[in-house]
């Protein structure tokens, strides 16, 4: 077997696709998209995410490349390097320089950087560079080498979680799917056998195996209280692997670019203070519609 057939292999073990079930859908679309949606600040009028300073180094040399909304097509990235890293524990993007050479060749300008995912594994450092087996679109795999500024590897190790974590609580609800044999029990009188409380006691294992996140499927028999609670904990959840993600790229971006004020990503983030909000709603100072049109009032 070859080099290539061997980064092949290897590519394929690494992005094996989590366990498809009822939950699965719901559960990667959920925690990997829709965070301007959630998080944003309630406006229309301003992108969620954009470069500060207006017009910096940055913002100037995306632009080269983008042709519709910047804000956007940023967003649709973040989107997929998250879905990447808790699906696969792993996740890649690369800020790729494109060069204007001087008159004398003495040195190259970077005239654009183009932002994107990357699939695949790193393999040989050299000093500024990188060596990268790289799945492309028609599924081949080539090895390329990549400036070591650039390239960006997220991992949820660094925000607490294990490599699978994700895709185990995928699995796990997957067991707990009752779907499969639910038209029989429905159909069939079976002596002693109360189906309901059945799908009651999965629902209250589908939370606990969530609890930490605080996702869930559906509200009904869920106190407001509850929800809201759920509500709390997975937007806080979105809130750290967003600030962890953004962060990764404005160190890259000042390292790709040689400077410190070439300029960062930001988000119009809604100021809540998650803490205070549950603290001020057990306490009695606001009330559940209160905390309710807080947590859910969308741009």
């Amino acid at each position: 077997m070859n080099e290539l057939s061997l980064a092949k292999k290897r590519i394929n073990s690494l992005y094996r696709t989590p366990q498809n079930n009822i939950y699965s859908h719901r559960f990667f679309q959920d925690l990997c998209t829709g965070f301007s949606f959630v998080l944003g600040e309630n406006t229309r009028e301003n992108d969620f995410i954009y470069l500060e300073p207006a017009g910096c180094a940055i913002e100037t040399l995306l632009r080269q490349n983008k042709h519709y909304n910047l804000s956007y097509e940023i967003e649709e990235v973040l989107y997929n390097v998250i879905g990447s890293l808790l699906r696969y524990g792993k996740a890649y993007l690369y800020l790729q320089p494109e060069y204007l050479e001087t008159d004398d060749h003495s040195q190259k300008n970077i005239s654009a950087v183009e932002m994107r995912e990357i699939l695949g594994y790193p393999s040989k450092k050299k000093s500024d560079t990188i060596q990268f087996y790289c799945k492309s679109f028609d599924g081949d795999v080539r090895k390329t080498e990549l400036l070591s500024d650039g390239l960006i590897v997220f991992s949820l190790k660094d925000i607490g979680y294990q490599k699978n974590y994700f895709k185990k609580v995928v699995k796990h609800l997957g067991k707990l799917d009752t779907t499969a044999s639910a038209t029989g029990l429905l159909t069939e009188s079976i002596p002693g056998y109360d189906f309901s409380e059945h799908l009651k006691q999965n629902r209250l294992k589908v939370l606990r195996e969530t609890k930490e996140i605080g996702w869930y499927f559906g509200t009904d028999g869920l106190s407001d209280s509850y929800i809201l609670y759920r509500k709390i904990q997975q937007d806080k959840l979105k809130l750290v692997i967003l600030n962890y993600v953004v962060n990764k790229i404005n160190h890259a971006i000042k390292a790709l670019l040689k400077d410190q004020d070439a300029g960062e990503m930001k988000m119009r983030i809604k100021d809540h203070d998650y803490s205070q909000m549950w603290n001020d709603y057990n306490a009695g100072h606001i009330t559940a519609s209160e905390l309710t049109r807080l947590l859910f009032s969308h741009h």
